[in-house]
């Protein structure tokens, strides 16, 4: 694609969760990882949170093929830290067309035998049986779980035996829920981004509405559900400090024109930034593994936030540039992620 194609990638449930295997190369959001290549996967190091060091949760990923023969096959991952909620890493990984694991033909997305395959079952005992990150060693990894709850469970209690013997987060998911071990699934379906309204520029009557019926319906039963025009509203609604922000507002006309999307991509164009404040001032570092400078890919939007439930993380945006020369051959590359946080 071009750098003046913009991309948006909507939600939808998977009319067949087997299409979102990864052998159909899938776009998605939640779930586990769909890992394009697996067998050489990236240490769960690679997959800590720089502050805390626990295993990050599984956010999106994304199929971007590009024109390149060592690009066929592509795709992005993209982790967030639920403790720390403002920590993300991606991941890229990429594949020549005639591989070792993929047929050269497109897959028949009408055949979805031979998914559980035992060759697929091989690779999935390398992974955590809840979040489907690699698993480690050691403090970080699967060490063998010694809780009570697992020892009762080895002398026949069943439920405690259900506990995996994966992450230690997530055998915190399995005993006291603290944490969420996958986020629900989606496909995300692709479309080209519409052009504004310049008839609706600057003018917000129809969220100002949104907000006041909102706070009827709100007040008078807490649990009632709205309307998917009202519901768009509260994806896109942001803090009174953007209401004077003229980033922000491009931002929100936007976002008006193509209603539910919460991934834009637009490879080696440009972010669309949340406000005017804490943008990425200098541009990406370049690559750590070659030099190679980086370029901006996709950025996730706050629409991400409320679909998910995500009470743990937050952002505005979340920018991902990748390494221009897509160095790395066929093994995980870690790329860079700017967080542009909502201002207060």
């Amino acid at each position: 694609m071009n750098a003046d194609q913009i991309l948006l990638g909507y939600p939808e449930k998977p009319s067949n969760p087997a299409l979102l295997h990864r052998r159909f190369f899938p776009s998605k959001v939640g779930g586990q990882p769909a890992w394009l290549n697996p067998q050489h996967l990236p240490p769960l190091s690679d997959l800590q949170c720089p502050r805390c060091r626990t295993p990050m949760t599984f956010i999106l990923q994304v199929y971007a093929s590009l024109d390149a023969s060592s690009c066929f096959h592509r795709t992005i991952f993209l982790f967030g830290c639920q403790p720390c909620g403002n920590q993300f890493v991606a991941m890229r990984n990429q594949l020549p067309r005639d591989n070792a694991f993929y047929p050269f033909e497109p897959p028949d997305t009408d055949n979805v035998s031979g998914v559980g395959d035992e060759e697929e079952d091989e690779f999935k005992s390398l992974l955590c049986p809840v979040c489907g990150l690699p698993k480690g060693d050691g403090e970080a990894g699967s060490s063998p779980d010694t809780s009570p709850a697992a020892k009762e469970g080895r002398r026949g209690d069943d439920k405690a035996a259900l506990i995996p013997r994966g992450h230690r987060r997530c055998r915190r998911v399995s005993e006291d829920g603290m944490l969420v071990g996958v986020f629900e699934e989606y496909e995300l379906e692709v479309d080209e981004e519409g052009e504004e309204d310049a008839d609706k520029q600057g003018d917000y009557s129809h969220e100002m509405e949104l907000k006041r019926r909102y706070d009827e319906v709100a007040k008078d039963n807490p649990d009632a559900t709205l309307d998917e025009s009202e519901q768009q509203f509260f994806e896109e609604f942001a803090p009174p400090s953007c209401r004077n922000d003229d980033t922000f507002q491009t931002f929100l006309k936007r976002v008006r024109t193509n209603p539910g999307h919460v991934l834009r991509y637009a490879y080696e164009g440009a972010p669309l930034w949340f406000a005017s404040a804490q943008q990425l001032e200098d541009g990406p570092p370049d690559c750590d593994t070659c030099g190679s400078p980086r370029v901006f890919e996709f950025q996730v939007q706050p629409e991400l936030i409320h679909l998910l439930k995500l009470d743990k993380l937050e952002w505005g945006i979340l920018a991902v540039y990748t390494c221009s020369a897509n160095c790395g051959g066929e093994g995980y590359v870690k790329e860079f992620v700017y967080r542009q946080p909502e201002p207060m």
